[in-house]
């Protein structure tokens, strides 16, 4: 049985867990897509097929490549890490939880808002617990904080919540929430079902 400066050491070496979730930044060509698609099926009923010239449908076809093209550069890969517990537990006491949420009526806090302030976690030594992957390079997002000289701050964090589909939104939520709650509450049932039956 190691003692506890040995398991302090060996859990201040090990990698803290992480979690990547895979979004998409642009909303506004979804409705262009979804014009031209029905346009190219338009196109393929009138069948306009003469010789030397370029199909109806080939002419659209060519327009929705090129839409389907700029949204799959539209997604950004995002990188998120467990906050230490007492950095969780101050943030679930800034969110109040919403009446109408089984979920946050059970934790007592927020779980939207909870999760919102994880994903802009920054620690007192300037160390981010959410990023954008960028290749092979973790990149930090710019929030600031709203002051007299800075009434409208920048928030690259809620630039992305703006952006995305609700769908797109839950998975953030859902992500911060099984790396901060639910992955370790499991983990902490199994660990100790394990250690019984070791001692048993």
């Amino acid at each position: 049985m190691s003692s506890i400066t040995e398991k302090l050491a060996a859990s201040k070496a090990a990698p803290r867990p992480t979690l990547d979730v895979t979004v998409s930044l642009n909303r506004d060509l979804s409705e262009q897509r979804e014009e031209l698609a029905a346009e190219l099926e338009q196109a393929k009923k009138s069948n306009d097929d003469r010789l030397g010239a370029p199909t109806a449908a080939s002419v659209v076809q060519e327009k929705l490549d090129a839409i389907l093209d700029a949204e799959a550069d539209s997604l950004i890969d995002l990188r998120f890490t467990r906050l230490p517990g007492d950095a969780w537990a101050k943030i679930t006491q800034l969110c109040p939880p919403n009446p109408n949420s089984i979920l946050d009526m059970h934790y007592h806090y927020s779980l939207v808002e909870a999760c919102k302030l994880a994903a802009k976690f920054v620690d007192a030594d300037g160390n981010a617990y959410g990023h954008v992957i960028e290749g092979d390079e973790l990149t930090t997002l710019t929030v600031q904080q709203k002051t007299r000289s800075n009434p409208k701050p920048t928030d690259e964090w809620q630039e992305i919540f703006d952006t995305i589909s609700g769908p797109e939104f839950t998975t953030i939520v859902d992500t911060l929430y099984s790396l901060n709650v639910y992955g370790p509450t499991e983990r902490l049932t199994e660990l100790k079902k394990r250690s019984a039956s070791l001692t048993a």
